[in-house]
């Protein structure tokens, strides 16, 4: 990923990347001892594939990933991969135990899920709500719990989700090029799936996540190095296919993500001097390219499928909502107005489509879960879900931003994830924004000492013994944690 951002009171740099994790099986065939060669590398790769962070982004994506990856599971894949998440992570609890940071997020969600479910006591809906109540129960309390107390307790496991959510992105957003390239419309594509017409948005949706990740490795990389020229090619692919792709939501949340990433990173004034990053500088540079690059399809009227469609808004904003077409304006008056009918505990759960339009469906929602709260849930279930974000998000302050990459990584990942939950799921549907208000409960950088004895740990005790048998023969005692401040990075 990108190196953290020291502690307080500590300048040990932590290189934020997968830890070199080792498969059962060749632990079982070599016993302690580590694999050299090539054994090496596939006991690495291993490790990361078999991980519960490529399992649990499996989980996350899935819907999105069946749109172009024919899963071959007798059942639906989200509860294969959600399956296979409970024993991993009840593993994982065990080795562990339970961090409590990310307890307090998981709780005052499940406060919000059982307000949720009580609503039910009132609803007019019937059709569907109890599938709407297993769905809250199952996958979004996983996805509560496995990012809030499991992925956020250790530093290297959010790098090793964001690194397998960022390869989901660039796979979506490379094929979705090559269908552009091939059709020449893949947004006009997508409506040919059985006449839903919103692969777009699945594809949008997953890929302005891996911008917003790419954005981050590209700002806080080393000047100069491979990653951070990796990282701004990605940032490249995915902004261009979302600049093709259609979906309104996922550029502006791209365009919004990288602003915020920027604003972590301002210019300084020392010892009579404005300093500017190098990074800042070069993500200002980019972005007046992009502007201008954007300014010129404006000019020259050759406007991409998404900036088209922004210059639509206006006219969508008079056209009625009918089955072919909705008219998300029309859909959030009426909201606005059923939640004024009963403002405290509100209608209920599922209860939209049947006031709006006398239909018991799942596939009719405000498209915005903050405004289907306040229908369904009234003011208790609302304060309740800003109870929970506060929780978790109040981690997140700005001095914690300035001085640790990965929360900004995890800020930007809500940011782009509530592109979804704001303008294109439900209520039920939104686990993966709920997952990335829990992740703000990331663990915080580690001190120098902590530093020392996690590598330790991992590297065993002949380290130090060497080290002190070098001192030892010189004569002199052996460093110890307080003289690692003026040692440089740890890697």
């Amino acid at each position: 990923m990108a190196p953290a951002e020291p502690d307080e009171g500590s300048t040990i740099v932590e290189t934020t990347r997968p830890v070199r994790m080792h498969s059962p099986g060749l632990a079982t065939l070599l016993g302690r001892r580590r694999p050299r060669g090539l054994l090496r590398r596939i006991d690495w790769w291993t490790g990361q594939i078999c991980s519960l962070e490529c399992v649990f982004a499996l989980f996350l994506y899935s819907n999105e990933l069946k749109t172009i990856v024919p899963f071959p599971f007798p059942i639906d894949e989200t509860v294969i991969f959600g399956g296979l998440c409970i024993p991993m992570m009840a593993y994982i609890a065990t080795r562990e135990g339970l961090y409590l940071r990310g307890l307090a997020p998981v709780a005052t969600a499940f406060v919000f899920i059982a307000w949720c479910i009580a609503s039910t006591g009132w609803t007019v809906a019937h059709k569907y709500v109890y599938k709407d109540i297993a769905y809250l129960l199952t996958f979004t309390m996983l996805s509560l719990v496995v990012g809030g107390m499991v992925i956020a307790n250790r530093r290297e496991r959010t790098v090793r989700f964001f690194y397998f959510a960022l390869a989901i992105a660039l796979f979506m957003a490379l094929v979705g090029l090559y269908i552009q390239f091939k059709t020449g419309n893949f947004r006009r594509w997508g409506q040919l799936d059985g006449g839903s017409g919103r692969i777009y948005l699945a594809f949008g949706h997953t890929v302005v996540n891996g911008a917003g990740i790419a954005f981050c490795i590209a700002l806080f990389a080393r000047v100069g190095t491979v990653r951070q020229a990796l990282g701004t090619l990605a940032f490249a692919i995915c902004s261009y296919f979302l600049l093709i792709g259609g979906g309104r939501g996922p550029f502006l949340g791209a365009a919004l993500a990288a602003l915020v990433a920027m604003f972590t990173r301002p210019p300084t004034i020392r010892n009579g001097r404005l300093e500017l990053p190098y990074a800042t500088v070069a993500a200002l540079a980019l972005f007046a390219a992009a502007g201008a690059f954007i300014a010129y399809l404006f000019v020259s009227g050759n406007l991409t499928e998404t900036l088209g469609r922004l210059t639509q808004l206006q006219t969508e904003a008079e056209q009625a909502t009918t089955i072919n077409g909705i008219n998300r304006w029309d859909l959030w008056k009426a909201a606005y107005h059923l939640w004024l009918s009963a403002p405290w505990v509100g209608n209920g759960l599922s209860s939209f489509p049947v006031l709006y339009n006398g239909t018991d469906s799942d596939l009719l929602h405000p498209h915005d879960i903050f405004l289907q709260m306040l229908c369904e849930m009234g003011l208790v279930g609302f304060v309740l879900f800003l109870i929970f974000m506060w929780v978790s998000g109040r981690h997140g302050s700005y001095a914690r931003l300035r001085r640790d990459p990965l929360m900004v990584c995890a800020v930007l990942f809500v940011i782009t994830s509530a592109m979804s939950a704001l303008f294109g799921r439900d209520l039920v549907g939104a686990r993966k924004f709920f997952f990335a208000i829990s992740l703000l409960a990331l663990r915080p950088p580690p001190s120098a000492r902590q530093a020392v004895e996690d590598e330790r740990e991992e590297d065993g005790e002949s380290r130090q013994v060497q080290v002190q048998d070098r001192a030892a023969g010189r004569g002199r005692p052996a460093a110890t944690a307080s003289a690692l401040p003026q040692a440089g990075p740890i890697a």
